[in-house]
């Protein structure tokens, strides 16, 4: 039987990385989300259960919570772009590309297993690696500081990318709880759903992992690279932890700036001229001027529309919250963005700059 020499095969992949059996966790077309089993006897009657449909096994065995897993296992999956004739073409050069890729960061010890899913290729990479990178004293100094709270799977993000030069399925996010692998020899239900026979929605092997032990240094490239792009990270993060605190010093030791005539303006409701004095006018002040949080900006802007519904109700029609949103995303992508001056508000607008002076007037 096809589907259980796909599931030995499996098997084997998981034995080769170092890892127990089971129990492990697996899905299929009909069991409405992953199911965990304890045997492959459990496996196949699932799998027949289902027909062999969209039938995957997770990459990682279940553990209990408070153990982490040594993430050996990527798996890198390329999809054919059905929309272009030359699909078949790309994703082919994509695979070759990725081999290419992979032998090289593993100094040419490590040949992954291919699988033709009737949708692309699944490359599955079995890394010789026996702890978590969370044991791992020079990479846990480095993620401590740019915020990677889970190392490993940050690892495995990286290695799935990288390996394959940004090609891989982005929407696709590994960890170790959603890491399925179709099996060998079942069906993938886009293909029966395009009117694809048995025969050509079956996930077939392409090609076979190698069965040779390597060690650690075989993927000390691919290690380095990781460390690489961990301090990448880290001088982002440092970099943008500047200008917070830069900001923050900023805000704190500055003398708040008021401008007479919009503080006058912020006492007063309008009946006309909301939107325009929201955009052009109390977003820039907020951020710009004043630095406010946009909590408190969006909190002084919907007190202020409230006193102008009493004069006139807002028009229903109109989206404030999105608008206000996209005000403040404008200014402060943008800290040159400040009120219009008043001068200026009675060329741009001269019925306004005529109710705030006499607003301005009678205070």
């Amino acid at each position: 039987m096809e589907v259980s020499k796909g599931i030995d095969l499996l098997l084997e992949l998981f034995e080769k990385a170092g890892q127990r059996p089971f129990p492990r966790k697996i899905m299929t077309a009909r069991s409405n989300g992953q199911i965990t089993v304890s045997s492959k006897e459990e496996i196949l009657q699932k799998f027949d259960d289902a027909d062999s449909i969209d039938c995957r096994v997770n990459a990682y065995p279940q553990v209990p919570k408070d153990i982490l897993q040594v993430p050996n296992i990527i798996l890198i999956d390329l999809d054919i772009n059905r929309s272009l004739k030359t699909g078949r073409k790309r994703i082919a050069a994509h695979l070759n590309k990725t081999l290419q890729k992979i032998r090289e960061y593993t100094c040419d010890s490590i040949i992954p297993l291919v699988l033709w899913t009737g949708n692309g290729y699944h490359v599955i990479v079995v890394l010789n690696m026996v702890e978590p990178l969370e044991y791992i004293e020079e990479y846990i100094s480095v993620s401590n500081t740019c915020g990677i709270k889970q190392l490993s799977r940050e690892f495995m993000l990286f290695a799935k990318m990288y390996l394959s030069e940004n090609r891989a399925d982005p929407k696709n996010s590994s960890s170790f709880e959603s890491c399925l692998l179709r099996a060998p020899y079942t069906l993938n239900s886009k293909c029966l759903d395009m009117g694809k026979s048995k025969n050509e929605a079956q996930v077939r092997i392409i090609q076979s992992c190698n069965n040779s032990d390597t060690s650690l240094n075989d993927i000390s490239l691919l290690l380095s690279g990781f460390y690489t792009y961990l301090m990448k990270k880290k001088i982002s993060h440092d970099k943008v932890a500047i200008i917070e605190a830069s900001d923050k010093r900023r805000y704190s030791n500055r003398q708040i700036d008021s401008i007479r005539w919009i503080e006058r303006l912020l006492q007063t409701g309008l009946a006309d001229h909301r939107k325009y004095v929201v955009s052009i006018i109390l977003v820039p002040y907020f951020i710009n001027i004043k630095y406010l949080p946009k909590e408190d900006v969006r909190s002084k802007i919907d007190q202020w529309l409230s006193k102008c519904s009493t004069c006139k109700p807002l028009d229903s029609t109109y989206d404030f919250g999105s608008q206000l949103n996209y005000c403040i995303k404008r200014c402060e992508v943008n800290r040159d963005l400040k009120p219009v001056r008043f001068e200026r508000l009675f060329e741009s607008n001269t019925r306004l700059h005529k109710i705030i002076e006499g607003i301005c007037d009678h205070s």
